[in-house]
């Protein structure tokens, strides 16, 4: 039997699938390119027990043990309460510090924040460091921890609230809202009103209104300086809402694009609610309702006492185009005597 030659295309082709094993070994055998390595010494940092309101900061070593540079592209607090400092670059062999400040204003007891690092460790790209403590209310905020405000531009509304505290150099001196247009004093509180169960020194703290108090949203705190040399201050948190003496259903009144009524259809109207609030305006009047631009008429018609409805009408035959004035309205509200209205809109 004979036997046949292998053609030297083939034993080339056997060749090249032999040698495509030997490349890639020798491929991997190249060293890898130099890379960082984060190291944290400890990753919790516990303080201890500390005063309500107090900042704990907490500095942690970040060592590059590595052969490259260790880049930290961010550092994200899990807390709005919690806010981070840090070296973004650290060099190999080298060490940089993440800094973490936590505001323990609102909390009471063991709190633990963290805050996630991310860096360029291949190995390690996220790191997440811990910062502990037990927070203490040296001086009590009572009985609810807040003060809240209802009222009505004009008036002049309160709101109280009793410090107490065991501390035996606790004596509150001065009391400062961070919200301009209120006002707070302080007065020890007489033994026969002190709430029981209670520290003895108790001071009763109380907010109020002024005339230059602006309508809406209140917010921020007062902040109390207290004599106490472990809660030097106390920040008393503030809410409620002040209204104003005449509220309106809308700010604009905007006709938009509109064809003028025919003499048969009903005309182009808009209207406005004002509202009355104010305790001291038994009955609430619209004395004036004027609209500078031609064409557009206002009449005011009384809902009850502390409501009426203007009603803006468009004349059939107003000049086409845009059109912009004021509705200029005038009240008995010893508050708000007048209001105006921007009036706006675009005749086809």
């Amino acid at each position: 039997m004979t036997r046949r030659p292998v053609p030297c295309r083939r034993r080339a082709g056997l060749a090249v699938v032999l040698l495509v094993p030997l490349m890639a070994g020798a491929a991997a055998a190249e060293p890898s390119a130099p890379a960082p390595r984060l190291a944290v010494t400890n990753a919790r940092h516990d303080a201890g027990t500390v005063a309500q309101g107090q900042v704990v900061t907490a500095a942690f070593e970040i060592a590059n043990t590595g052969a490259a540079d260790l880049v930290l592209s961010d550092v994200r607090p899990g807390c709005g309460c919690t806010v981070a400092e840090f070296d973004k670059v650290v060099r190999p062999g080298a060490k940089g510090r993440v800094l973490l400040k936590v505001e323990t204003r609102g909390f009471t007891g063991p709190v633990t924040k963290s805050a996630l690092v991310l860096s360029n460790d291949p190995a390690s790209p996220q790191t997440t460091l811990l910062v502990a403590a037990v927070v203490k209310p040296y001086v009590e905020i009572l009985p609810t921890g807040y003060l809240r405000l209802q009222g009505v531009v004009g008036e002049t509304a309160t709101a109280t609230a009793v410090l107490a505290s065991a501390e035996s150099d606790f004596a509150p001196t001065a009391a400062q809202p961070t919200l301009p247009g209120l006002v707070a004093r302080l007065a020890e509180v007489p033994e026969k009103e002190r709430l029981p169960g209670k520290p003895e020194r108790q001071y009763r703290l109380t907010l109020a209104t002024t005339p230059e108090t602006a309508e809406g949203l209140l917010g921020g705190y007062v902040k109390v300086t207290t004599g106490s040399g472990r809660q030097p201050e106390v920040d008393v948190p503030v809410s409620g809402f002040i209204r104003p003496t005449v509220s309106l259903s809308g700010g604009t009144i905007n006709f938009q694009n509109f064809e003028p009524a025919s003499q048969t259809a009903d005309p182009v109207r808009r209207e406005v609610l004002l509202t009355s609030h104010n305790p001291r305006n038994p009955e609430f009047a619209v004395t004036k309702a004027e609209v500078t631009v031609a064409g557009i008429t206002a009449e005011v018609l009384p809902l009850d006492k502390t409501r009426v409805r203007v009603v803006l009408t468009v004349d059939p035959k107003m000049r086409k185009g845009p059109f912009e004035g004021t509705l200029v309205l005038g009240t008995n509200d010893p508050v708000r005597g007048e209001i105006r209205l921007p009036v706006r809109g675009t005749v086809l």
